[in-house]
């Protein structure tokens, strides 16, 4: 049989970093730095050769998530995380209290990777989202989108005013994964008195409304009241969501994005009313003039990450 070079040289680098473990595990005195690497080595490389090795030294991984060494205790996190057995699930909590905001994040990647829909590793994530560290905060979103629990719901929207956007925008994405169980709390959550709150929601309604097929009437009413709240960039993503439920709702919500192409000192308020018309497609032939002086005006200014004015506004012109 010819083996080619790339796997001669991938068996021989498993071969040595099992080595390096079989030293380590007879009192050879390797660091714990060198041994979590071989061991990652071997996971990597020959993933299916190594089950007994994962069972065998779980044990000796979980001691070093307490290690001095943060490098070594990022490598055992990471390392139980891949190896994706439970066992782990409670060592790993504990570490959600360790002071590096690095080796807190490794712990909630972990969890999500194992990723138990019971037990303890949902109540872990959700006390993550209060993590002081919005990396941590941002992982625990996305780890919580990975398991997609509708019990996940309630906290998940209280927590959508983060004042970090990204992680706001990742908490709203974790709720549309989950789909038509949000709706139930969503709704209600349109009148919440915190505006950061009610803006997501909003938003969250326009990118699942197209995804979960039939609508309760009463998710219409709620967005038409909507369409008078306070915040000009709350009306637009209500406004939007309405046009998906019903176009014949175009009428009613004209205004409202005119309204928000036109207010002049708020660029972010200008932004989202550009991406909805932009939505809107060639229906949106009204809002055109406006388009064109919002391009005039965005020209030089700082475009906010993730967004392409010119490609959704010439999409609608």
């Amino acid at each position: 049989m010819i083996v080619c070079f790339a796997c001669r040289t991938r068996f021989s680098v498993a071969f040595s970093a099992k080595q390096i473990i079989n030293q380590r595990s007879i009192g050879s005195k390797i660091s714990y730095q060198v041994y979590i690497s071989a061991f990652l080595a071997v996971f990597i490389l020959t993933p299916h050769d190594c089950l007994n090795a994962q069972h065998s030294d779980l044990e000796a991984l979980m001691k070093q998530i307490h290690n001095s060494d943060i490098q070594v205790r990022c490598g055992a996190i990471q390392n139980l995380g891949m190896i994706g057995d439970s066992t782990a699930v409670p060592a790993l909590i504990h570490a959600l209290e360790d002071p590096d905001e690095l080796v807190r994040g490794y712990v909630v990647e972990a969890l999500s990777s194992i990723g138990q829909p019971t037990g303890n590793v949902i109540p872990a994530l959700l006390d993550a989202l209060d993590d002081k560290d919005p990396e941590v905060r941002l992982y625990a979103a996305e780890g919580l989108g990975k398991i997609g629990e509708p019990v996940t719901i309630p906290e998940l929207i209280q927590a959508l005013d983060d004042p970090n956007e990204s992680v706001a925008a990742a908490i709203a994405q974790t709720l549309q994964i989950i789909g038509q169980p949000s709706l139930t709390y969503l709704v209600p959550a349109l009148n919440n008195e915190k505006q950061a709150l009610r803006y997501w929601v909003a938003w969250t309604l326009d990118n699942i409304i197209p995804e979960v097929g039939f609508v309760d009437q009463s998710v219409e009413t709620a967005l038409k009241a909507t369409l008078s709240d306070i915040s000009y960039s709350v009306r637009i993503w209500a406004a939007s969501a309405l046009y998906k439920l019903n176009k014949l709702n175009l009428d009613l919500i004209m205004p409202i994005l005119i309204e928000g192409l036109t207010k002049e000192h708020n660029i972010k308020v200008r932004r989202d009313a550009s991406v909805v018309v932009g939505h809107i497609g060639s229906s949106a032939q009204f809002a055109i003039p406006h388009l064109l002086q919002e391009l005039e005006d965005i020209k030089g200014a700082e475009m906010p990450k993730g967004y392409d004015y010119n490609d959704k506004i010439k999409s609608s012109a």
